[in-house]
């Protein structure tokens, strides 16, 4: 990055960056002057923070970050977590007053800051909006006080009322791509730890949308190293927060990855982790319940099946999926209930009908090897019917045991 050109842009921003006055839906609106919509009411501000259509991009999906381009910039995007040299000017939007200018004054210089860098408390949508923006752009942007300054404010410099609507105009003037993070290492900091699995947990999205589940599976795992138990422990409050919630989608990510390669045990080992921290997760509850059931769980399939379900119904549309897992699940309890039944039966009646001493020593000579060839051969029989693996599995449990005992050979000869 070059501070001579920073230079040349301190100059030109006077007039250029001057950060909105009003929220944008009040700046399309009304043929008001500006002063009297800004004192108007006030409670507007909460209401009705922004229009958001007719903003150029909605940075964060609740609304809580819009943007709209004032002067167009060239180049590629500015990759994610580059470190960033930007002008800027901040502005409190229900006082009007500037608590931030880059631009004016006798040390006026362009600031470096982290695109897309979250896992701070303070300035997180100004910060989420460099990662949009190309060099030479320069924007305005609408922030809420959740990816302002929050419910606090900021009481020393500079100087935030709690719940403040803010308003930037932004510049970026250059930027250097971020460095490599390749091995975990004491010497990085919190942010740095958060925004090396944040890189590795895209790298496996885009790896898994290719079709490549095992790279992805290594860039998830890879991610996961950077929040080790012995890194998370030490964070409180927000640093938490924000370490779990980045976790979670690594686990989760990694979940889907063994899923499509059929693991199992693997899904459930990875979604009970999830479950472990976060007990409403609905696809953790999702995938250990399909997994569960493709393993023959299905008691504690249904169990994950029906919490997935009861969770998604208060809070939005349950997925179709769910529905069909846990229609599922009830058709084979009932297969496996029939099946326990009919062989039930079929033990209780062999030991009804099963012959004496005398009747096996008549047979005797008859039976010769050809008996237990022949219950082996009708256990074989049975075991390539078209039935569940757990069926079949079942059977060659029980069927020496039924054919010994179907045939009274055995106990009765060895206690003569």
């Amino acid at each position: 990055m070059s501070d001579t050109r920073g230079t040349i842009v301190s100059e030109s921003c006077r007039s250029d960056l001057d950060p909105p006055r009003v929220p944008l839906a009040w700046q399309k609106s009304s043929n008001e002057d500006e002063n009297s919509t800004k004192t108007s009411n006030q409670t507007h501000l909460v209401d009705s923070f922004v229009d958001t259509a007719n903003a150029d991009e909605i940075v964060v999906s609740s609304g809580g970050v819009v943007k709209r381009v004032v002067q167009q910039g060239s180049g590629d995007v500015v990759p994610l977590h580059a470190t960033c040299l930007v002008h800027y000017v901040g502005r409190v939007l229900s006082s009007g007053e500037i608590f931030m200018d880059t631009c004016r004054g006798d040390h006026a210089s362009p600031v470096q800051m982290i695109a897309g860098r979250d896992a701070i408390v303070k300035e997180r949508g100004i910060h989420k909006v460099l990662a949009t923006m190309k060099v030479g752009e320069i924007c305005h942007v609408w922030v809420s006080p959740e990816f302002g300054y929050g419910s606090k404010g900021n009481f020393s410099f500079p100087s935030i009322p709690p719940n403040a609507h803010l308003s930037y105009a932004i510049e970026m003037v250059d930027f250097e791509a971020p460095r490599g993070t390749d091995v975990v290492s004491a010497t990085l900091t919190y942010e740095e730890r958060i925004e090396a699995a944040v890189r590795r947990r895209m790298q496996g999205n885009a790896l898994f949308q290719e079709g490549d589940v095992d790279a992805a599976v290594s860039s998830y795992t890879s991610g996961l190293a950077f929040l080790d138990d012995d890194f998370i422990m030490q964070l409180y409050e927000f640093h938490y927060d924000r370490a779990m919630e980045e976790k979670i989608l690594l686990l989760g990510n990694l979940a889907a990855c063994h899923v499509k390669h059929g693991s199992y045990h693997d899904v459930i080992r990875v979604t009970s982790d999830v479950l472990a921290v976060d007990t409403k997760n609905i696809k953790a509850l999702f995938r250990r319940g399909s997994a569960r059931r493709k393993l023959g769980q299905t008691a504690e399939a249904l169990d994950d099946l029906r919490m997935a379900k009861k969770l998604s119904e208060e809070t939005s549309l349950v997925d179709p999926g769910i529905l069909r897992e846990i229609a599922a699940a009830k058709k084979d309890t009932r297969d496996q209930s029939k099946v326990q039944g009919s062989l039930y039966k079929a033990m209780i009646d062999s030991t009804l009908s099963a012959p004496t001493a005398q009747d096996v020593h008549a047979e005797e000579d008859q039976i010769g090897e050809d008996g237990p060839v022949a219950s082996a051969a009708t256990c074989a029989d049975m075991e390539t019917a078209s039935h569940p693996s757990w069926y079949n599995t079942l059977i060659n449990w029980l069927c020496p045991w039924w054919a010994t005992r179907g045939s009274g050979v055995g106990t009765k000869e060895k206690a003569t």
